[in-house]
C-alpha cells in the first residue's frame, strides 16, 4: 500500500466514523426505533434539534410535515426568473428518492407546505450565498401517547437565487448543477432536518462539491441519496430527542417566560400559533395570539451549545405587535 492510499482509507475510515454533532442521545432514539438504525448511510445523530417547552422544562424534539395524515406536501413557487425545468427535476428527485414524502404543486399555499421564492439578482434582501430554508414547527401539546408536542412543520420558506457573487466581486448566473445541488439542499431542510450530515453523500451534506454532484445526477435522471432525510421520516413528528441543558441565568429566563405564558393564557386563552424554529445558529419559540404581543424565547448560539455540550443560554425578546 502506498503512503498516499493509506492516508486516503484513513482519511475514510475516520470519516466514516465520524462522531454524531447533533448534541443528543441517538443511541436512546435506536432503541426506541430500531430500524432507523438500519437505514443505510444515515446519520441521523447530526440532526439539529428544534427547542420546545414540555411543563417548564425545554426539551429537543424531531419536527417534520406529517405526511401519514396528511398525504401530499404542496410547494408554491413565486419571485422571478424561476428555472422551471431545473425546479421541477430538483423536485421530482426528491419525490422519488424519499416514499414517504409527496409534493404537489400549487398556486397558493392553503394549508400547511412550503413557499420557494425565486431571486434573480445575486444581491440584496434575501440568503447570503445561493440559498436558505426556514421552518416553523407547530411545539404546541399534542394528543398522541408517545409525544409531548404535535412537531408538524406548519410552514416552511426557500429562498433561492439565480445569480451570485463570485470571485472578484462578479456577479454571474448559477450553473445548473450548482443550482439544482443548492435547492436539493434546501428541500432537505424545509422538510424538517436542520443541521448538517459530517460526511456522506446526502441532501444536506454542507460540501458545496458533493452539491452539485448530486445536482448532476439529477440532471442526468439518476437517483440521489436521501439517508438522513429518510431516517427523520422513520419516526414520528414530535419525538422527543433529550433536554437541553440550561445554564443558571436560563433556567430563570426560562421559568419566567413558562409563568408568563401560564398567565396570558389565563386570560386570552391558548395562544394561537406555539412555533420553534431552529437555523444555522439559533433557536427560538414563538407563542402568539390573536390580539396583543407575542411571547418570544430565543436562544442564541443553540447549535454550537448542543454540538459542544455547552449549557444552552436564553432571552426574552420583547416584539412589536405586527
Amino acid at each position: 500500500m502506498t503512503p498516499r492510499l493509506g492516508l486516503a482509507l484513513l482519511v475514510f475510515v475516520l470519516g466514516g466514523c465520524a462522531a454524531p454533532v447533533g448534541g443528543w442521545d441517538n443511541d436512546a432514539l435506536f432503541a426506541r426505533y430500531p430500524a432507523v438504525r438500519n437505514i443505510r448511510l444515515q446519520r441521523i445523530g447530526d440532526l439539529t434539534p428544534y427547542p420546545a417547552l414540555v411543563d417548564g422544562r425545554v426539551t429537543l424534539v424531531a419536527c417534520r410535515f406529517p405526511t401519514e395524515v396528511t398525504g401530499a406536501i404542496p410547494i408554491e413557487v413565486t419571485g422571478e426568473d424561476w428555472p422551471t425545468s431545473w425546479g421541477e427535476r430538483a423536485i421530482e428527485a426528491v419525490d422519488r428518492a424519499l416514499p414517504p414524502v409527496a409534493f404537489e404543486r400549487v398556486a397558493t399555499l392553503d394549508r400547511p407546505g412550503i413557499r420557494v421564492r425565486s431571486l434573480a439578482e445575486a444581491e440584496g434582501r434575501g440568503p447570503v450565498g445561493l440559498g436558505d430554508a426556514r421552518a416553523e414547527c407547530d411545539v404546541s401539546a399534542s394528543d398522541e401517547a408517545d409525544t409531548d408536542v404535535r412537531g408538524h412543520i406548519r410552514h416552511a420558506e426557500i429562498r433561492i437565487r439565480r445569480r451570485v457573487v463570485g470571485t472578484w466581486n462578479q456577479n454571474r448566473a448559477v450553473t445548473a448543477e450548482g443550482w439544482i445541488g443548492a435547492m436539493l439542499h434546501e428541500l432537505g431542510h424545509a422538510l424538517g432536518f436542520q443541521g448538517h450530515a459530517v460526511v456522506g453523500d446526502s441532501l444536506v451534506q454542507l460540501e458545496q462539491s458533493r452539491l452539485r454532484a448530486l445536482g448532476r445526477r439529477v440532471m442526468e435522471g439518476a437517483p440521489i441519496p436521501v439517508p438522513n432525510v429518510r431516517a427523520l421520516y422513520a419516526v414520528p413528528p414530535g419525538t422527543r430527542l433529550g433536554e437541553a441543558g440550561l445554564s443558571p441565568a436560563a433556567e430563570g429566563v426560562v421559568s419566567e417566560v413558562a409563568d408568563a405564558v401560564a398567565a396570558r393564557i389565563a386570560t386570552d386563552g391558548p395562544p394561537v400559533a406555539s412555533v420553534s424554529v431552529a437555523g444555522d445558529r439559533h433557536a427560538r419559540l414563538v407563542w402568539r395570539w390573536r390580539t396583543g404581543r407575542p411571547i418570544v424565547l430565543r436562544f442564541p448560539n443553540w447549535t454550537e451549545s448542543l454540538r459542544w455540550g455547552r449549557p444552552i443560554e436564553a432571552r426574552r425578546r420583547e416584539v412589536a405587535r405586527r
